[in-house]
């Protein structure tokens, strides 16, 4: 349980990081996360 909560929390991060990422790239780095949340 608590690893799972650790794991949502690095993926939070991630996204968060993709997301600043998004800003600045544009649509690329959002179809990589979009993947990532598919998964």
């Amino acid at each position: 349980m608590l690893q799972q909560q650790a794991q949502a929390q690095q993926m939070q991060m991630k996204a968060d990081a993709i997301g600043k990422l998004s800003k600045a790239e544009g649509t690329g780095a959002q179809q990589m996360m979009q993947g990532m949340v598919g998964r």
